[in-house]
């Protein structure tokens, strides 16, 4: 949690310097293209590996539709809908579980690698049904699958593609 904080404060940081160009007269598109390039990979730096809790995530993407909001000159007492703030894009949420999964299919094919060993790891002295959330559980609750299920999902390449897919089809419908 305390490396979202950070990255937050600096895609802000990163967003109000480039203010003059939030301001111009650039078409919108390309200000949010620009927004893409520049501050969203700030934010999202080393997030795959983030175990966000349902609320946290809320809290990013509020935190991305106010950086659009920024970026789009739309101010807040305006009561934008979400479709006119995000336009095609999916709430960066979404995107985020997608790169997990991604990341995570990775890392558990990389064969003889510690990281495969570890990815599914949980603390033994945490009870089954802890409600401590690990790497694990999030990749789950991404998946959605079982914990027990996802080593061999992950492991076979095809079926890992098609539950990815389904929640970049979730994420864009």
């Amino acid at each position: 949690y305390k490396d979202f904080k950070i990255r937050k404060a600096l895609a802000w940081q990163a967003c109000n310097a480039l203010g003059k160009i939030w301001r111009s007269n650039l078409d919108n598109n390309l200000k949010v293209r620009l927004f893409r390039a520049a501050v969203e990979p700030i934010l999202l730096y080393g997030a795959e590996t983030w175990t966000l809790t349902l609320k946290q995530q809320q809290r990013l993407d509020g935190t991305y539709t106010n950086l659009l909001r920024r970026v789009q000159n739309i101010h807040w007492s305006s009561h934008a809908t979400l479709r006119e703030i995000y336009r095609e894009l999916p709430p960066i949420s979404a995107r985020l579980a997608k790169r997990r999964l991604l990341f995570a299919g990775h890392c558990c094919r990389a064969e003889g690698e510690a990281v495969s060993r570890l990815l599914l790891w949980s603390p033994s002295h945490l009870p089954v049904r802890s409600r401590r959330l690990t790497f694990p559980k999030v990749i789950s609750r991404d998946a959605g699958l079982d914990v027990e299920d996802l080593r061999a999902a992950m492991c076979d390449r095809e079926v890992w593609r098609d539950v990815v897919r389904g929640i970049s089809a979730e994420a864009e419908g």
